[in-house]
């Protein structure tokens, strides 16, 4: 790489951070990973400040990736995932012949990142002037396994609350109902090698509806919690997950991504096909007890980020009026 190379890639990576400094998503999205990070900035999995990050991308060095490249990068770890027409052999072949000799003297060693379930919950409100939407962003961490039923349960729980592509209790709701948002969602992310799980859930708002929105999530959650699914709404998520997983593996570069998560994972399809028989297996009092177990609102760590003093500022002029 020459001086010029990185210059260029350095303004662009720069230049996208900068903007993400007054960005709603961004500054939120930030902050609770940050929050559910606690680790200091000499840890690896240290979640740096949108300044921080700033700071590092402008003072590297074309030595500095001269030396990664020559240190750490390699063919001693790694997976490779092939899908379409093509002749195996073929490919192996040629792989072996591209990789052949790229070694380093750094070993592969895997980062583990456990959750952090123990973290309090907490609502911050970041103030974005001049920005039109406003984002509301939360997680929380669970210790829980990927291949036990109760995480079955819980992805049926969450695609019934806000994971579903078509219809969810949040979605009917906050912007189907009330108008709330311009796009909510919900999700529920395993990182298997951890036995962690992250959940999360947001939403894109106009500033001066954040908190009718954040009441109407919270609302939402506890009535899942309180009265449960039932019985038809839990056999349509059942039905809408499983044929929504199986249209993704139609997609070359889909099932490709998956193929490479089962190695990295040390599974193979198995693992997919298991998890599909939970949950075809779920019960109605299955997912019910998973939601209440792991889908705790006041453990959800929160950040708004809108445009909030310009709301404050117009409500106390109409009041004058």
């Amino acid at each position: 790489m020459e001086s010029s190379e990185l210059e260029v890639l350095r303004r662009q990576v720069v230049t996208q951070l900068q903007q993400g400094l007054t960005e709603p998503q961004a500054l939120a999205v930030q902050h609770v990973r940050r929050t559910l990070a606690p680790y200091p900035p000499s840890d690896v999995r240290y979640v740096r400040t949108i300044e921080e990050e700033i700071a590092m991308y402008e003072s590297v060095t074309v030595d500095d990736i001269r030396s990664l490249y020559a240190d750490f990068l390699g063919n001693q770890a790694g997976e490779v995932a092939v899908v379409g027409d093509f002749d195996a052999d073929e490919v192996k072949a040629l792989l072996k012949t591209q990789l052949q000799g790229w070694t380093t003297s750094q070993p592969y060693v895997r980062v583990d990142k456990a959750p952090h379930p123990e973290i309090a919950g907490s609502t911050t409100a970041m103030e974005t002037p001049d920005k039109a939407n406003a984002f509301y962003f939360s997680q929380q961490q669970y210790a829980l396994a990927d291949d036990e039923p109760s995480y079955a349960s819980l992805v049926l729980g969450n695609f019934i609350l806000g994971g579903g592509s078509l219809s969810s209790r949040l979605a009917d709701r906050v912007r189907q109902q009330e108008g709330l948002s311009y796009g909510i969602r919900s999700m529920v992310q395993a990182r298997a090698k951890d036995d962690a799980v992250n959940f999360t859930l947001y939403a894109i708002t106009n500033p001066e509806n954040e908190s009718r929105l954040s009441q109407a999530i919270r609302e939402e959650i506890d009535r899942l919690r309180d009265e449960g699914v039932t019985n038809d709404e839990l056999e349509r998520a059942k039905v809408s997950y499983l044929q929504s997983a199986r249209v993704r593996r139609t997609n070359d570069s889909t099932l490709a991504s998956e193929l490479l998560g089962t190695m990295f994972n040390d599974r193979t399809m198995k693992y997919h096909a298991e998890h599909e028989q939970q949950i075809e297996a779920a019960t109605v009092e299955g997912v019910n007890q998973a939601v209440r177990s792991y889908i705790v609102p006041q453990n959800l760590v929160i950040a708004v980020a809108g445009d909030f003093a310009k709301v404050a500022k117009e409500a106390k002029s109409e009041e004058s009026k």
